[in-house]
């Protein structure tokens, strides 16, 4: 896997073609390639990417886009996008360079057999084996033919062949090519040498998954120690040796070792996905983190098993959960930083442009074209996002915010406070049945967190129950009229599930804080019975919902933390006019995204542009909220967005001046399981060993979003569509917003990223810099969210309630006050308003 072994020979050709004014630049390539190589090869990606970013500039601009080298700066880039797990940024460079290499040096050429193979073993890593074996068989043959049969470069092949036949399970056929590829190496290389490591893992997995742990122990520990001294105790190969190792002391039953090994990986992978951070978007640190998940999960399952304290195993995943949140967030607290304003200011437009494009239908005879526009935008998106990281001066408070030790966590929990920390983790167990073979179980846990130090795991149980009877529930939300509506009642299933065995351990709690993480960021946890069947959680507990637990200290001690809010300002967005003939639909489908009313409800194949409904309570919600502040704050300005004043372009200009955001208009989220067709690769969900999908979406924040003036009409290039989606509104300036509230359907719900929360609006607000984010779990009735929101801002104005105390106090008294139309409601009898009209909208950040 070298990126180049003829370094002197293409300096020497770039020297010749170059013009005098270039050549003193170009004589630096050939130690860039190098240094690029060196820290490849040590797992330096941050450098490796910049500098191969650069020679590929080069050669493109003295080479052209036809060129050998260019395609070699092609493939290099994408290997180095390969091993982060970015396949979706993979792709694109790896077939350029094939393709370029067809052309340029023929079908026979390595460099063309290279290509294929590295295209391949992309394909093998999504579990697209189909498109992966006769590109990896090609190039066998043609290595084979050219190079010979003790060529490393074969070798890598074999290698890649039988990694193929190992993930579909034929081990027979898998063998003879591990052990032909690691006497390759061992000839070729020697037995120090990093690939002839990476041989000797291979061929003792395929021993491990088979039962076979006498020949597998040895050839793991040899590839353990080759890797220790050529590569360094830190290098990423380091951390899958040692995670190997691990699994195999699991199956023979040493689950202190294993535990011991495991933790080490862990570590390691996590310092490597920090620093590799700074040179990734977003999207790319999600993408690098949930392939490596699955070391932190078999922590997590191992540790469970062992005596070792539950703190210990809570700073692994504290340290894990929320990282790319922190990281991210770090932008927002720079916003006021002069040097970055002018990448900011592009970032923004960037980010708006190509949603925009992302929503457009492009000219049939113009959509290569179109996709090369919408691929070069992204590209730069995340480039910006990368820099404007490395740049931030908050950087290093956001670090140690993410570095955050259980003993600081707790030491910061509010008075009478407790941490209830949820997770969904692959659990795994030995197959007494197949030796070798682990089983593997979704789980749900928590981890509760006491100020005194004390912290407790707490099993829950399956997700698959979990999740099937979240889904019951908010089916029945509707028409139940009680907590609990008689025995088996789903309700008190849930609740059996998932908060009695947590109630022991939140003896003298005042406030509970709970981070949720997958199916429980759909279920809002108050609207569970309470002790007593005929109250909701929430008029017995006082229930927070906190994104991150690394966010605490700063929401305990804002100033200590750099955060400084806007003057009192409020900005009203109301009675939209979104443009064209306003239509209701059920099911919704906007162009290459899609928007379902009701789980499993499918949308026609081709959808057509929505036509979005007018709201007609949202004005008088409006009005009523700007009296509430007005006398609060009597000389506080006042902005209101209204019909087709309550545009994208308007709320980019007001928004960030404000203290308080409201946002009543339509929102949408569209299914995670349906994406855009612009970008195909993405519709392929990564597998895990656990044969459970993951996250991988391209830009999952495009799922998501509000709708806004103009949304109705066709949009045009480089101008407002209507549509401000969870994407655009991460790259808004709003660190000085203390409270944004989303007065709209669904806008608490997007796609999940294990130990990151919800990608949607509530964590793009967050991310842009809000304190406090409102917004809702489901589509919510006009008139109830009306009445809803004029009390809670009454409250939070005129009573000078908290945040929390004014949305419980509000939505308890719909509880108890409000008459639904067409729903006869018996409250002598004990019936009350049914959770659908009330429960729907969730606080997260700062309650106080």
């Amino acid at each position: 896997r070298t990126i180049n072994n003829r370094l002197d020979l293409e300096l020497a050709r770039f020297l010749v073609q170059a013009t005098p004014a270039q050549r003193q630049e170009l004589k630096q390539i050939g130690q860039w390639i190098a240094q690029s190589d060196a820290q490849y090869q040590q797992g330096q990606y941050r450098p490796a990417i910049q500098l191969a970013l650069k020679v590929l500039e080069i050669r493109r601009k003295v080479l052209g886009e036809q060129h050998r080298d260019t395609a070699t700066s092609l493939n290099n880039l994408a290997m180095l996008y390969h091993a982060q797990g970015d396949y979706a940024r993979a792709e694109p460079p790896y077939r350029q360079s094939l393709e370029i290499s067809r052309k340029v040096l023929g079908e026979q050429h390595p460099h063309t057999a290279a290509s294929m193979s590295n295209l391949a073993e992309l394909y093998q890593a999504q579990g697209d084996y189909t498109r992966a074996e006769p590109l990896c068989r090609q190039s066998l043959e043609i290595k084979l033919k050219v190079l010979g049969k003790q060529h490393p470069d074969t070798a890598i092949n074999l290698n890649t062949l039988a990694g193929l036949y190992f993930s579909r399970g034929d081990y027979a056929l898998a063998e003879p090519l591990y052990q032909q590829s690691l006497e390759i190496h061992r000839k070729v290389l020697g037995e120090q040498h990093p690939d002839t490591a990476t041989s000797l893992n291979n061929l003792a997995m395929l021993y491990h998954v088979q039962g076979d742990y006498a020949r597998a122990e040895p050839l793991y520990r040899q590839s353990l120690e080759v890797r220790r001294k050529s590569l360094g105790e830190h290098h990423p190969s380091m951390a899958t040796s040692l995670n190997s190792l691990a699994m195999l002391r699991f199956s023979q039953g040493d689950i202190k070792q294993s535990e011991k090994l495991c933790q080490e990986a862990v570590e390691l992978t996590r310092r490597q996905l920090a620093l590799t951070a700074l040179v990734q978007s977003e999207r790319q640190q999600l993408r690098m983190q949930e392939k490596n998940r699955h070391k932190l999960d078999n922590y997590l399952s191992i540790a469970l098993m062992t005596e070792i304290n539950a703190g210990e195993t809570f700073q692994q995943w504290l340290k894990w959960k929320g990282a790319v949140f922190v990281r991210r967030r770090a932008i927002a607290q720079s916003q006021d930083d002069p040097k970055l304003a002018p990448t900011m200011e592009e970032l923004q437009s960037v980010t708006t442009r190509l949603a925009t494009l992302m929503f457009a239908t492009p000219n049939p005879k113009q959509q290569d074209a179109f996709r090369k526009q919408v691929a070069d935008l992204n590209e730069r998106k995340e480039r910006l996002e990368a820099d404007l990281i490395q740049k931030s001066a908050a950087y290093g408070n956001q670090q140690k915010l993410a570095e955050l030790t259980v003993e600081q966590l707790c030491q910061t929990l509010p008075k009478g406070g407790v941490l209830v920390d949820f997770l969904e983790y692959r659990h795994q167990q030995v197959n007494p049945e197949k030796p070798g073979k682990l089983k593997y179980q979704r789980r749900l846990a928590a981890f509760v967190v006491r100020p005194e130090g004390k912290v407790v795991w707490v099993d829950l149980g399956e997700v698959d129950e979990v999740e099937k009877a979240v889904g019951e529930w908010r089916k029945s939300i509707v028409k139940r009229t009680k907590p609990v509506m008689g025995e088996g009642d789903v309700a008190k299933g849930l609740r059996e599930k998932v908060w009695e065995p947590l109630e022991e351990h939140l003896e003298g709690a005042k406030v509970v804080l709970v981070s949720p993480d997958g199916v429980l960021s759909r279920m809002p946890l108050g609207a569970l019975p309470g002790k007593d069947e005929k109250k909701y959680l929430m008029e017995e507990v006082k229930l927070v919902v906190v994104p991150v637990p690394q966010l605490i200290p700063e929401l305990m001690e804002p100033e200590k933390w750099g955060v400084k809010l806007s003057p009192p300002g409020l900005l009203a967005l109301a009675d939209v006019n979104y443009g064209g003939e306003a239509g209701v639909s059920n099911a919704l489908a906007y162009r290459g995204l899609a928007i379902v009313a009701k789980p499993g409800e499918m949308v026609e194949e081709k959808p057509k542009r929505p036509q979005w409904g007018a709201l007609q309570g949202t004005a008088a919600e409006a009005a009523a909220i700007q009296a509430a502040f007005q006398k609060r704050f009597p000389d506080a300005p006042r902005t209101q967005l209204i019909g087709h004043q309550a545009t994208e372009s308007a709320f980019r200009t007001q928004a960030p001046t404000c203290r308080f955001l409201h946002l009543a208009t339509h929102g949408f989220f569209a299914d995670a399981e349906i994406r855009s067709a612009l970008l195909p690769s993405e519709k392929q969900l990564f597998q895990a060993p656990s044969d459970q999908p993951r996250f991988i979406g391209h830009n999952p924040a495009l799922l998501s979003g509000i709708v806004l003036a103009g949304a109705n009409r066709t949009p045009q290039p480089d101008h407002d569509d209507g549509i401000l989606t969870a994407l655009e509104v991460t790259d808004q300036r709003l660190s000085g917003v203390e409270l944004a509230v989303l007065s709209a359907c669904e806008t608490g719900l997007g796609a999940t990223a294990g130990g990151e929360g919800v990608l949607g609006l509530q964590r793009a607000f967050q991310l842009a810099g809000v304190r406090t984010t409102i917004t809702s779990l489901w589509n919510v009735e006009d008139t109830a969210t009306r009445l809803l929101m004029e009390r809670f801002y009454s409250n939070l104005w005129q009573r000078n309630m908290s945040k929390l105390d004014a949305l419980t106090e509000a939505q308890t008294w719909l509880l108890n006050e409000y008459q639904p139309p067409g729903l006869a409601i018996d409250r002598p009898s004990g019936h009350r308003t049914p959770p659908f009209y009330w429960a729907a909208f969730l606080l997260s950040g700062d309650w106080q």
